[in-house]
């Protein structure tokens, strides 16, 4: 009885130290954590610090802008806002053909890379196989030309 008394103890100390050890290095990660989490609500603060300086100084310049609005001629103000129109219009187109440009590189994108591949089912078959919608157009069945 005594051996198994000493060897349940000799196993509960075992546990122990193991469950010590797990102890600290979860102690450890936490308090990494905690470090991490400090730092980062540090430069979050230091950064809504710079936001609310720069809406500061916006809000000023805004205020200086109004007056200066109040000093300007009418027929300068028109000339800005014409201006200001005529670049916004070409601001728009440019970022219309950007866009259609976009689309078709992407298309001519996706048709090359199914000719690198050796063509599809069209390839496999030795025959063109259409859509049904445009079989349907022609007035043929069946899908395949």
């Amino acid at each position: 009885d005594a051996a198994m008394f000493d060897e349940f103890l000799k196993e509960n100390d075992k546990n122990s130290v193991e469950a010590i050890k797990i102890a600290e290095a979860e102690a450890k990660l936490k308090m990494e954590k905690v470090n991490e989490i400090k730092k980062i609500n540090a430069t979050m603060m230091s950064i809504k610090s710079e936001i609310s300086k720069y809406e500061d100084t916006l809000k000023e310049y805004q205020l200086y802008r109004r007056f200066l609005d109040t000093l300007t001629p009418p027929e300068i103000q028109e000339e800005r806002a014409e201006r200001k129109k005529a670049r916004r219009e070409a601001k728009r187109k440019e970022a219309e053909n950007n866009a259609t440009n976009k689309k078709d590189a992407e298309r001519v994108g996706t048709a090359e890379k199914g000719k690198k591949k050796g063509g599809g089912l069209s390839s496999r078959l030795g025959k063109a196989v259409g859509s049904p919608k445009k079989t349907a157009e022609k007035g043929e069945a069946g899908g395949v030309v």
